[in-house]
């Protein structure tokens, strides 16, 4: 599956998050990834598209106050980071990022 540089770049911060509850919202995936909202955005819905990612809404935090919406790494998108070789990897403006487990 070929995927654009910005949705490997999202697809990885997405695969930094808890396995079992790793929802991240639009400014989280900002801050991982250095991308303007937008961009993370369509990699976002591109991902979720593809079964890659999966979006929920109504989320809380872990003190219990509503924390909106975001998107979470499916099984499917973590066999995918897991086949790119680190290299492949690369956080737009030029920072190499391993995927996690690697």
């Amino acid at each position: 599956m070929k995927l654009k540089p910005d949705e490997l770049a999202v697809l990885d911060a997405l695969d930094s998050g808890d396995a079992d509850f790793g929802f991240f919202c639009f400014a989280g995936l900002i801050e991982r990834t250095g991308l303007e909202r937008r961009r993370v955005r369509l990699a976002c819905r591109s991902l979720a598209r593809r079964g890659l990612a999966a979006y929920s809404r109504g989320l809380w935090d872990c003190r219990g106050y509503p924390a909106g919406a975001g998107y979470a790494i499916t099984a499917q998108g973590r066999a995918v980071v897991c086949q790119k070789p680190a290299a492949a990897i690369v956080v737009p403006g030029g920072e190499k990022n391993a995927p996690a487990g690697l």
